[in-house]
């Protein structure tokens, strides 16, 4: 009885944490604690970390066996938890570093739980379950994300859920940002529910995968997040890619699809349009304005339309250039503190100190919790070169071996779509720099490792004793 009872929490905190990926913010409670003012306790966070003690003790008794399958998984786990750990010895904020060094090695025990749980103990048969959870919470949160943008961009009322500059006076509608701290990481958990609804329609049809699908997609567009939409373009576009390798791409199909995105593409730029239109309703040209700075926004500044002859109102900000400059200017820091010594260079300045590290050694009107909007330069910065070095390993684990169990299988649509999602997460990284805002990514690589790695033995008999 108590074995039942075990296996039935640890499956509902597993379900709880696929279908609630995007609350990485609300609801929290905040704990500004050794100048990490937006560090929050949150429900996300604490149901990871039921989930990683329940696993606790099957987990130890299986490393044995997971190295035998995936020793370079093993490896860049112990290596990336080494170089945090060694952080602390070496931390100008202490308290600071150990707090972030806290929270990715809980990172870093999601991965081990949720590859020992996938290979190990979730049988087969509650696959389907998962996955029409999966689905249904896309659909949700895609109705939520709606709701939200019409309260915000037709009305007054943001339940205190909207971020800062997040609001209609930028670019003339609200960017939602639905229970997640900013835009991006709402767009970033929307992703699974996306890829999760291309996979399933692609291989059944199904009104539930199309609902998954079109409105997560919705959402993210919603939020406005580039590098989300950069995020969809490069894994829908690998996803034919290996589909079309695997012999089993449908022109029918594909058609359907595209059909699919360029409509809910026109309704989402007609939402925001009309939002700035109904906000700015007296300013002149109003929606031409509004529309030209959504494509040159959305490409990045290269495709430029003429501007209005009509000046006077409202004008939408245009931010690419102020918004690359901030960017730029913080991974540069970020760079010349790895740069600075060869302990630097190999495994950086500590978890959590390069803010603390840049305002004693290279700049110091830099703030301590200098923000550093791309993660590859933060990793590597306070990682060093075996952090980086980790993290690929990490992640190259997780899709190598998940690229060999789809390549036979019948519903290679759906595991193509999560391979896809697995390379949309490391093109969103480019775009934000943050460990414990996207918690799900890593359980998302043990999902990968797990589901890679598992034989039919394992996946049936043996579970946890």
């Amino acid at each position: 009885m108590q074995r039942l009872t075990l296996l039935k929490v640890r499956f509902g905190l597993f379900t709880a944490l696929l279908v609630s990926a995007p609350l990485s913010k609300f609801p929290s409670v905040a704990t500004p604690l050794y100048n990490f003012t937006s560090f929050r306790i949150g429900l996300y966070q604490l149901l990871m970390l039921l989930f990683v003690l329940s696993c606790l003790p099957g987990l130890i008794r299986s490393l044995k066996t997971l190295y035998a399958q995936q020793k370079l998984a093993l490896i860049s786990v112990a290596a990336l938890a080494a170089v945090c750990i060694l952080s602390l010895f070496t931390a100008i904020d202490r308290p600071r570093s150990a707090l972030l060094v806290a929270s990715i090695l809980l990172l870093l025990l999601s991965v081990l739980a949720a590859w020992w749980y996938v290979a190990k103990e979730l049988p087969k048969d509650r696959y389907t379950f998962l996955f029409k959870a999966i689905l249904s919470a896309g659909c949700v949160f895609g109705v939520v994300s709606i709701l939200q943008f019409l309260f915000a961009g037709f009305g007054h009322e943001t339940f205190g859920l909207l971020c800062k500059n997040c609001g209609s006076q930028v670019f003339g509608f609200p960017r939602i940002n639905g229970f997640a701290a900013e835009p991006q990481f709402y767009a970033n958990a929307l992703l699974i529910y996306f890829f999760a609804g291309l996979g399933a329609f692609y291989y059944s049809h199904s009104k539930l995968a199309l609902g998954s699908c079109l409105l997560s997609l919705i959402g993210i567009g919603l939020t406005f997040s580039r590098g989300a939409f950069l995020a969809v373009i490069v894994g829908v576009v690998l996803f034919y890619v290996l589909l079309r390798i695997q012999g089993r791409l449908r022109i029918r199909t594909l058609l359907l699809h595209f059909v699919v995105v360029i409509i809910t593409a026109v309704a989402v730029s007609g939402l925001l349009v009309t939002a700035a239109s109904y906000r700015y309703r007296g300013t002149p040209d109003i929606a031409y304005k509004t529309f030209r700075s959504l494509i040159e926004q959305a490409s990045l500044g290269v495709v430029k339309l003429p501007r209005s002859s009509k000046t006077s109102g409202f004008q939408p900000a245009g931010l690419i250039q102020a918004s690359a400059n901030e960017r730029l200017t913080a991974a540069q820091l970020s760079l010349r503190a790895w740069g600075y010594s060869p302990i630097t260079r190999l495994i950086g300045v500590g978890s959590g100190n390069l803010g603390p590290f840049v305002d004693k050694h290279i700049d110091a009107s830099t703030p301590d919790n200098l923000t550093v909007y791309i993660f590859y330069s933060l990793l590597l910065s306070e990682l060093g070169l075996i952090g980086v070095a980790a993290f690929f390993g990490l992640f190259a684990s997780a899709l190598a071996g998940f690229l060999g169990r789809f390549w036979r299988n019948k519903d290679a649509a759906i595991y193509t779509a999560l391979f896809a999602l697995g390379v949309a997460f490391l093109v969103q990284y480019c775009f934000f720099g943050s460990y414990i805002n996207v918690t799900y990514i890593w359980l998302f690589i043990g999902i990968l490792l797990g589901l890679g790695r598992k034989t039919s033995k394992q996946r049936y008999n043996k579970g946890t004793k």
